[in-house]
């Protein structure tokens, strides 16, 4: 840079003088080089290099020489001497000045990153707690005006999946409820019908006939139970509705009539059935109890094509166990269709839990009676 400013200014002005500052001398020709250079390097040896150095070892200096020929064909040196002690000194300085700089700004870039990630982070953090509050608070009913816009696209992108699978899932409960509903009044009046009809044979004294009382008792029971259905899939279909009657059931009999009610499903298939029942009693409504039990049994039996069926109670617990069949690709649970689906609800309604396990070996089912249905009682007639 100085050869070339000062080679600027000769062009100019030939009489320019040469430059010289703190550290900094220039030389016109070799004989006015101080004489250590001179002694140390040939005057051949500028010739032929760019830059040369000079390194006293008796002197705590080096020095930078730069030849440079002017347009005049002499030559001109550029000296650059650096002091050691002076240097070190001087750049152990810079150095902990650099450092320090560093060490402050990094500090303070740092710190303006973590409070921008954390600012970021608790809009991040608020908008998905307004995610979770919205999905939290959607119900069926006010569904259409319950659509939210949130800040980001990604969470808008996400508010629009549980939104279309919320109302998705609306649309199938509100079908099951309406299939329910509707099953249970069409039902209504072949049952009536069927119902006057057994009071007329009654009447007529055909269940004092000894060919046909047997017949005629099943009749009525399942007619009865007909009944009783339709009423508790109203019930179970309406989330406002009185409570059914409860009442004292006995659950090893009950448990005993439901086996012998489906024991034909077990006929020609090489199937054992073992019993654990304990003699205790359950205050709850008999005829939801008889659904639900009566669903878990039936698709135990149809669904088992050999080996073992193992059902066993408490005071407050009924499970079935069943062995896995080879034969078909479709598990136990998802063969039970409507039979679970109308489980599930029943026992949802009825406060208690339910608990399906599916293994390479057996599939069981577990209903846990740890709630009863209050005051609405009677006394169990059957």
């Amino acid at each position: 840079m100085e050869v070339q400013a000062y080679s600027k200014k000769y062009d100019l002005n030939p009489d320019t003088p040469l430059p010289e500052y703190t550290n900094f001398k220039t030389y016109l020709g070799y004989h006015n080089l101080p004489q250590a250079i001179q002694n140390a390097i040939p005057e051949s040896d500028f010739y032929s290099k760019t830059m040369d150095v000079f390194d006293p070892f008796d002197e705590d200096i080096m020095q930078f020489i730069y030849p440079w020929q002017r347009p005049d064909n002499r030559w001109v040196y550029f000296i650059f001497t650096v002091h050691f002690d002076d240097a070190t000194d001087r750049i152990v300085q810079d150095l902990d000045n650099m450092l320090s700089f560093i060490g402050k700004t990094g500090l303070t870039v740092l710190a303006i990153i973590v409070v921008i990630m954390l600012a970021f982070l608790h809009r991040i953090s608020r908008s998905i707690d307004e995610l979770r509050e919205w999905a939290n608070s959607l119900e069926a009913k006010t569904l259409e005006q319950q659509k939210k816009s949130f800040k980001y696209k990604e969470l808008n992108q996400l508010a629009d999946l549980i939104y279309s699978n919320t109302k998705r899932i609306a649309s199938g409960v509100e079908r099951e409820q309406r299939f329910l509903e509707n099953a249970s009044h069409e039902l209504r009046t072949p049952i009536a019908i069927l119902q006057n009809n057994l009071e007329l044979l009654e009447y007529k004294g055909l269940n004092t006939d000894p060919r046909f009382a047997a017949s005629f008792t099943r009749m009525t029971n399942s007619v009865h139970n007909m009944h009783h259905l339709t009423t508790t899939l109203l019930w179970a279909s309406r989330k406002e509705s009185e409570p059914p009657l409860t009442a004292e059931i006995n659950l090893e009999e009950l448990i005993e009539d439901l086996i012998a009610e489906n024991n034909y499903l077990l006929r020609d298939k090489p199937v054992t059935v073992s019993k654990l029942l304990s003699n205790t009693t359950i205050i709850a409504s008999k005829h939801v109890l008889r659904i639900i039990l009566g669903n878990i049994l039936r698709n135990a039996f149809q669904h088992t094509f050999e080996g073992e069926i193992s059902i066993h109670n408490t005071s407050d617990t009924f499970a079935v166990f069943n062995s896995r069949s080879s034969e078909g690709d479709v598990t136990d649970a998802e063969s039970y269709g409507l039979g679970i689906m109308l489980i599930e609800q029943l026992v949802e309604k009825m406060g208690w839990d339910i608990t399906f396990e599916d293994s390479d070996e057996f599939f069981s089912v577990t209903l846990q009676m740890d709630g009863t249905l209050p005051e609405n009682t009677e006394e169990d007639s059957a």
